[in-house]
């Protein structure tokens, strides 16, 4: 199952998991039909390893800074941002994105090694693409093991949310250093909480003040560990 996950090219995170789950993943779909052609292939090709399943659409995603590593606060570095409108990608941008979807700090001799083209011309391109915003940010993929460090998804199910509900929540994300992502979401959860902690006390600290500050809009949360990341890619395809 695992191995076809990883090699799926729409499937961007792969991460087994200790708690209510065993594993999750994220696809990635232009459209409602490519999503559920690709959610129906996975189900017959492994669903009679299926004893329950949770499907969630994610809206947004804030990513910050790890400001836990240095003992500084968090600032807000990256974001899906579904209000841009559809770009038509040029075959030579979709290779330079998959050439440094897996090291960012690529230098352009290699990129323009990789896919065949010069250095004038990844260059140039790599600068288009970052000032029409087809890159919104660069991050690190750290091995939380040799760091000692732990990595949580908390799944919140929500009620009575709003804009300034919302707005409140992702402020609370940036100034909790331990939070590196938070998504917002619909399905069976409207909201989940990435965090990377060095003790699970840590990670109870941060959920107790989450939950005493927005007590009036939380109906249940889930705690998943994940115990081993397989994949994780920003442009898979």
């Amino acid at each position: 199952i695992i191995d076809y996950l990883v090699n799926h090219k729409h499937i961007r995170w792969v991460v087994s998991c200790s708690g209510g789950w065993d594993l999750n993943f994220s696809i990635m779909a232009k459209e409602p039909q490519e999503f559920v052609q690709i959610y129906r292939d996975i189900e017959n090709a492994f669903g009679e390893f299926i004893a329950e399943k949770n499907v969630s659409l994610l809206i947004k995603s804030p990513g910050f800074t790890k400001g836990h590593l240095i003992g500084q606060k968090s600032m807000k570095v990256l974001e899906y941002a579904p209000e841009l409108k559809e770009r038509e990608v040029e075959e030579v941008d979709r290779k330079i994105l998959k050439a440094i979807s897996q090291n960012a700090r690529k230098s352009i001799i290699d990129i323009a090694k990789e896919i065949n083209s010069t250095i004038d011309i990844v260059r140039y391109r790599l600068k288009k693409i970052e000032k029409n915003k087809l890159i919104s940010g660069y991050t690190i993929q750290l091995n939380l093991a040799k760091i000692n460090l732990l990595r949580y998804s908390v799944f919140f199910s929500l009620h009575k949310m709003n804009e300034n509900v919302e707005k409140k929540m992702i402020e609370f994300a940036k100034v909790n250093h331990n939070i590196i992502f938070i998504l917002i979401l619909i399905g069976s959860y409207d909201l989940s909480l990435e965090l990377e902690v060095s003790s699970h006390q840590i990670l109870e600290s941060v959920i107790k003040k989450f939950r005493e500050i927005f007590a009036e809009n939380i109906n249940d949360f889930e705690i998943i560990l994940n115990t081993y990341e397989y994949k994780y890619d920003y442009y898979p395809f």
